[in-house]
C-alpha cells in the first residue's frame, strides 16, 4: 500500500531537488552488465537475445527485491523516504526538459539534441531539428515520467528497475536484426498501457478529447494537436517551425500539475485503505 505513496515523494524529489549526480549511476551499472553479456555471448539469434534479458532483469530483480525486503522491516517513514530516494535516481525527464527549453532560449539546437538522442546531427535541417526535438519531449514523457511512476506506483520498487532495465536494453542494444526482436517485443510490451495513458494526458492537455482512445503513444498525441508530421505513417505538415516547439513545451506546467494531482490521488487512496485495513 507504500508505493503510491512512494512515488508521489519520488516526483517531488524529482521536481523540486533535480538529478543527483552520482560516480556510478545505477544505469550505468545495469549497462555494464549488458555490455559484459554482448562481449561474452552476443551472437545474432533471437534465443541470445532472449538470453540477455533473463540475464540482465535477473541481475536487476534479484538486486530490486533484495532492497525492497530489506526496507519493508524499516519503520514506514524511512522506507518511503529511502525507498523515494532509490527510485528518484532512475528519473531523467528533468534534465531533458531543461535540454530543450534551451532551444527556445537560443541554445545550440545540434548539440543538444545530439547529446539527448545520440543521433547525428549536423546534417539535418532546421524543420527536422525541431520535429527531432518534439519527438524527443513527447518519448520522455513516457519514458522518463508517467510510465517509471506508473509502475513504481503500481508494483513498487522492482517494478521501476524493471523497467527501466527494458528501456536500457531496448536502447543500447540495435545491432543484430534476430538478437533485438525479443528486446523490441518486450520493450513494447512494457509500453503499450503506459504509452497511452500519456498519449491521453498529452491529448487532454491540447484538449484534443476526440482523440482520447485512437492514439498509441504521446508522439502521434502530439502530431495530431499540432497538425505536424512526426513519422512517416502519420499526417499533417510537413515542415516544422520554432512556434511548434514552442507549442510543445506549454503544456509543461499543466503536465507538472497532472501529473501531481494523479499521484496525489493515488497516494490518498493508498493511505485510506491501509488506515481501514
Amino acid at each position: 500500500m507504500t508505493s503510491p505513496v512512494i512515488a508521489l515523494v519520488t516526483y517531488l524529489i524529482h521536481k523540486y531537488l533535480g538529478e543527483f549526480k552520482l560516480a556510478k549511476h545505477p544505469l550505468d551499472l545495469i549497462g555494464d552488465v549488458s555490455e559484459f553479456y554482448n562481449e561474452k555471448f552476443y551472437r545474432d539469434t533471437w534465443l541470445r537475445g532472449l538470453m540477455l534479458i533473463l540475464f540482465v532483469t535477473a541481475f536487476v530483480l534479484v538486486v530490486g527485491i533484495s532492497i525492497y525486503e530489506y526496507l519493508s522491516i524499516m519503520h514506514p517513514f524511512f522506507n518511503i523516504l529511502i525507498s523515494s530516494l532509490i527510485a528518484s535516481l532512475f528519473l531523467s525527464y528533468g534534465s531533458v526538459y531543461t535540454a530543450l527549453r534551451s532551444l527556445i532560449d537560443g541554445g545550440d539546437k545540434k548539440a543538444v539534441l545530439s547529446d539527448l538522442t545520440g543521433e547525428e546531427t549536423g546534417q539535418m535541417s532546421e524543420s527536422d531539428l525541431y520535429k527531432t526535438a518534439i519527438t524527443k519531449y513527447a518519448r520522455s514523457i513516457n519514458t522518463d515520467l508517467i510510465a517509471p511512476l506508473f509502475y513504481l506506483a503500481l508494483l513498487g520498487l522492482p517494478a521501476l528497475m524493471f523497467y527501466m532495465s527494458v528501456v536500457l536494453l531496448h536502447e543500447n542494444n540495435k545491432k543484430g536484426n534476430e538478437y533485438t526482436k525479443t528486446i523490441t517485443l518486450l520493450y513494447n510490451t512494457v509500453q503499450f498501457v503506459p504509452s497511452r495513458i500519456s498519449a491521453m494526458v498529452v491529448s487532454m492537455l491540447f484538449e484534443k478529447k476526440g482523440s482520447l482512445t485512437k492514439l498509441a503513444s504521446p508522439i502521434e498525441a502530439f502530431s495530431a494537436a499540432l497538425a505536424l508530421k512526426l513519422a512517416p505513417a502519420q499526417e499533417g505538415k510537413e515542415i516544422a517551425v520554432p512556434s511548434d516547439l514552442v507549442k510543445a513545451l506549454f503544456i509543461e506546467e499543466k503536465l507538472q500539475k497532472t501529473v501531481a494531482i494523479a499521484l496525489a490521488a493515488g497516494a490518498f487512496v493508498a493511505a485510506g485503505m491501509s488506515w481501514i485495513m
